[in-house]
């Protein structure tokens, strides 16, 4: 990908250092936000688009979508 398309592989390797830094940061935590969770799976898909092109096709929840709210007791 570096000798080919250099635009793309600054693109996968911007996308690897955030999904490595997720594990960094989050290894030690029993519990991580559900955004942080979406934001990571959202790197990685990105990963493997670059990685796979038109062969990956992923569906994430848009951040609306996971608005709600708990029940009052």
């Amino acid at each position: 990908m570096i000798e080919h398309d250099r635009e793309r592989a600054l693109q996968y390797n911007g996308a690897l250092a955030d999904v490595y830094r997720y594990f960094l940061l989050n290894k030690s935590r029993e519990l991580v936000l559900l955004k942080d969770e979406i934001e990571f799976a959202t790197h990685y898909c990105t990963l493997l688009k670059l990685r796979f092109n038109e062969s990956v096709r992923v569906s994430l929840p848009a951040d609306d979508d996971l608005l709600w709210t708990c029940p009052q007791k």
